[in-house]
């Protein structure tokens, strides 16, 4: 990704860390932020439980969810969302959802929000993991819990003012301590 959503929160007055992102740029690796490698999945997990994040947004890579990675041989239907995981490219995609769900649980927990970004028709969000983590949380796979992003085309200037009317909700957030002042 690029960040945009970020940037945007920001701008709108969101207190936000730097983003994870492995490749910022080409030719330009950032392994702390690897959430392929099991210590930074497990050191974000960590900092979630801290309380250090109230809000995460996941950017899960959608090339091995979406319906055209079929021409590269993948398993993946509607009826089996999760695929049989006999290509590598199956098997890292299902091992980031599965961490994407973990975090998620850690984030729910301390009662955090999230949003996460995929094509609508992405078979991300027809996985069981994902499917059963929306039922029991009555989550819909169009919105995120906050609302704040739905997957349909939104600016990320009105994802953020989204955002940050939800962000008022929260006691103690600044965004509800700003919202208490006016």
């Amino acid at each position: 990704g690029c960040a945009r959503l970020t940037k945007a929160l920001i701008r709108a007055g969101v207190p936000m860390g730097p983003p994870l992102e492995a490749y910022p740029m080409p030719k330009v690796y950032r392994p702390s932020h690897d959430l392929n490698c099991p210590a930074v999945v497990d050191r974000l997990e960590s900092e979630i439980r801290s309380g250090m994040y109230m809000y995460l947004h996941f950017g899960i890579p959608c090339s091995w969810w979406s319906a055209l990675a079929r021409v590269n041989g993948s398993s993946r239907r509607i009826a089996n969302p999760d695929g049989l995981e006999l290509l590598v490219g199956e098997r890292v995609s299902a091992q980031q959802l599965r961490d994407m769900v973990r975090l998620l649980q850690c984030l729910i927990d301390v009662g955090g929000i999230f949003t996460i970004e995929n094509p609508l028709a992405s078979l991300l969000f027809y996985s069981l993991l994902h499917i059963s983590l929306s039922l029991f949380f009555s989550l819909s796979l169009s919105l995120s819990l906050s609302g704040a992003y739905d997957f349909s085309v939104v600016t990320a200037r009105r994802a953020a003012r989204a955002f940050v009317r939800q962000c008022a909700r929260i006691p103690g957030h600044a965004a509800a301590e700003r919202h208490k002042a006016k």
